[in-house]
């Protein structure tokens, strides 16, 4: 015979047991918020591919992601939790664009060897030195050119 109450507290059990048991290196989602700019060289003409980095000063698992376009533009994303970035305050760096076949291949045969120079200061590879920083707000996000010196 059944006693009273079982079955609701049968249920609780094993939807306690399955939330429990999330797994602890699964990437969090976090709720994120548009951001959209520019990335320009010295000269103010766009930089033409590479991707901008932006790594939080206070959480840093906040690191968001934007391929920069053929005009300099970039859109950010972050890493499992889609486009945009978590309002926080960011360093910021700049990838290269990579070769492209061809050019690699023209690097070769030259004394340089394979490896290409950026058109910009080797500073703004690493968010410590770039001097580069952002403020993602609570709100769509168009933020002011980085102009690379």
């Amino acid at each position: 015979m059944l006693r009273a109450g079982w079955f609701p507290r049968r249920v609780l059990f094993a939807l306690v047991s399955v939330v429990g048991c999330a797994d602890a290196d699964a990437p969090r989602s976090l709720r994120t918020f548009d951001v959209k700019g520019k990335v320009e060289l010295a000269n103010g003409k766009p930089l033409v591919g590479g991707k901008v980095r932006f790594i939080s000063t206070k959480h840093i698992e906040n690191v968001a992601v934007g391929v920069i376009q053929s005009d300099g533009s970039f859109e950010l994303e972050t890493a499992g939790s889609g486009k945009g970035a978590p309002a926080d305050e960011y360093r910021v760096c700049i990838d290269p664009p990579a070769l492209t076949v061809e050019e690699a291949k023209a690097k070769m045969r030259t004394r340089g060897g394979a490896k290409g120079k950026p058109p910009f200061l080797d500073k703004y590879t690493d968010e410590d030195t770039s001097g580069l920083t952002a403020t993602v707000k609570p709100e769509a996000n168009q933020l002011e050119p980085f102009r690379l010196k």
